[in-house]
């Protein structure tokens, strides 16, 4: 019997792929028709990150495909998620890694699907999932919308009030954002560990699934990226992650130790030191939420907007 991978290797134009694709994967972005260009899977790192379980990708007629395996052991459903499509003819290229899916007898997750553009995949087949992703989430991280901030509201502080008296507060501690060293990435690997700890216990997700999904901040291959440390009283607290795309900056990444609001505060800073720094800067993209909290958390910044995603699945 075939595997999963077996029938995989059969489809002509499929690949996997590294960390050096990157320089490729911009060149189908800016070619690509039909995308809000701060929706959060367009970055690189995120690609990254959401493939982690096997980078695969698949080209099609100037366009490309990535895609990751979901495996279930002992069970049907293992199946392929994709998580974005660029290029001149990036949704003919969808459709067709499908039909050859299809004949395979291989079910397709299609996910951050713009729920204004959900009639297209419905009249090709596709049904929204109504089934959760994990335990953890129903759509994964986009259970709640992606929220858009303006650099405009970063540099005048336009935040709901109480953000803004907790960031009075912060203010008058000594806390510095800077360029990442990385001669504290021991320092960091610990942060990282004790966040993913924290999280489990609150039931965010597995710790080994919260560490696996941010290793791409040791990724020295990974070009377009801002890495930053956050230092209170000169003691690293805190590390953020950003991508810079256009006038655009996806922010894929922040763990700090944990300290009451700390991280509220550090987001700001990030995004602060960022529009500084990155003048033509017009839009700060946050990915989306995977549990209530999270997401208010994320609104208290004032979004100028917030886009509603759905994941498809084709059977």
């Amino acid at each position: 019997m075939k595997t999963l991978l077996d029938r995989l290797s059969e489809i002509p134009g499929i690949s996997e792929f590294s960390s050096k694709d990157e320089q490729d994967f911009y060149k189908f972005l800016n070619n690509s028709k039909d995308i809000t260009t701060y929706a959060f899977e367009n970055n690189w790192p995120y690609i990254l990150q959401a493939t982690r379980n096997g980078h695969y990708k698949y080209n099609f007629s100037n366009s490309i495909v990535y895609f990751t395996l979901r495996f279930k052991p002992q069970s049907k459903s293992n199946f392929v998620v994709i998580v974005n499509f660029l290029g001149l003819y990036r949704k003919e290229a969808v459709l067709e890694l499908c039909k050859y899916l299809k004949q395979r007898k291989i079910n397709v997750m299609l996910k951050n699907i713009d729920q204004k553009k959900l009639s297209f995949w419905k009249k090709h087949g596709f049904t929204e999932s109504i089934k959760p992703w994990s335990k953890y989430s129903f759509r994964d991280d986009n259970s709640f919308p992606l929220h858009i901030i303006s650099s405009e509201t970063i540099r005048t502080r336009r935040f709901n009030k109480d953000y803004k008296r907790l960031f009075r507060k912060f203010d008058d501690v000594d806390i510095k954002t800077e360029p990442y060293n990385s001669s504290n990435d021991s320092l960091v690997k610990t942060l990282l560990s004790k966040n993913a700890t924290f999280l489990f216990n609150k039931g965010v997700d597995q710790k080994e699934e919260i560490i696996g999904a941010h290793l791409f901040f040791f990724d020295d291959f990974i070009i377009e990226k801002i890495r930053l440390q956050h230092l209170k009283n000169g003691k690293l607290i805190g590390v953020s992650y950003l991508t810079v795309v256009n006038k655009v900056i996806f922010y894929n990444a922040l763990f700090c130790s944990k300290e009451k609001d700390l991280m509220k505060y550090l987001l700001y800073c990030g995004m602060r030191y960022a529009t500084t720094t990155f003048s033509k800067v017009k839009f700060f993209s946050l990915q989306g939420s995977e549990n209530k909290g999270q997401d208010f958390f994320k609104k208290r910044y004032n979004p100028s907007l917030s886009i509603e995603k759905t994941h498809v699945i084709l059977k």
